[in-house]
């Protein structure tokens, strides 16, 4: 055939057309599914550490009055969402004093009074609490049956 066969032979090779079988075909589906769902869940796990390490930084400052801080933040959020989503109480609004916005501010002034008072310690403050008012929270682990 000469070089213009040559050049139809090489053409066509660059084209190669290959058939599959369905069953090939699944397979090679599974296999891509398995690669796909490795590569997310890596990406996840190395989210999940990336943020779970973020949180604990956020509690080990190094500084005992800026974690503090950061504890009393989130409590004073859970309380406050507790009594807007359970007892109807109404979320601040610009302008307007809610009693949610008083009682945030109320938890601040006393909570700055405990951390000023010399005399005062959040252990005392709480046992004066369980005393006067029958409140205590403690901290229990479930028992698994």
């Amino acid at each position: 055939m000469g070089k213009k066969g040559d050049l139809l032979r090489a053409q066509k090779a660059q084209k190669a057309v290959y058939k599959f079988t369905g069953e090939q075909l699944r397979k090679r589906d599974e296999a891509m599914k398995e690669v796909w769902f490795e590569e997310r869940k890596l990406e996840l796990e190395e989210r999940v550490n990336k943020l779970w390490n973020e949180r604990e930084a956020e509690f080990k400052s190094g500084d005992a009055a800026q974690d503090m801080d950061t504890i009393m933040s989130y409590l004073l959020s859970v309380s406050c969402r507790v009594l807007i989503e359970r007892f109807g109480w109404k979320p601040i609004i610009k302008g307007h004093r809610t009693k949610t916005q008083i009682f945030a501010e109320k938890v601040l002034e006393e909570v700055e009074k405990i951390a000023k008072d010399k005399k005062q310690s959040i252990h005392k403050y709480a046992y004066e609490t369980d005393k006067l008012y029958g409140i205590q929270f403690v901290m229990t682990e479930d028992e698994k049956e």
